[in-house]
């Protein structure tokens, strides 16, 4: 097994892993990762807005935050990773 990351660097410097460059599409925010400094980013749901359906948004208010890179090598240790920076 492998995981998968798109990483963006935040204002303040930090990497965080997220697939788009914008927070727009799926969190309730707007605008763009480099924008945000890592405490801005971490007050966002960042499952706010997905959905599958278009009607339903199952991980709205179930506390999903924008994940440091950090964080992933601490939360998965010994599983191989690939990034896309």
């Amino acid at each position: 097994n492998a995981l998968e990351m798109d990483l963006h660097m935040t204002k303040d410097s930090v990497i965080v892993v997220f697939h788009d460059k914008d927070v727009s599409r799926t969190t309730n925010g707007e605008g763009e990762i480099e924008d945000f400094t890592l405490a801005e980013l971490k007050k966002l749901d960042a499952g706010y807005k997905f959905t599958k359906d278009g009607e339903t948004f199952p991980f709205r208010g179930k506390g999903l935050k924008i994940l440091t890179l950090e964080e992933v090598f601490k939360k998965f240790p010994h599983v191989i990773m690939n990034l896309e920076i």
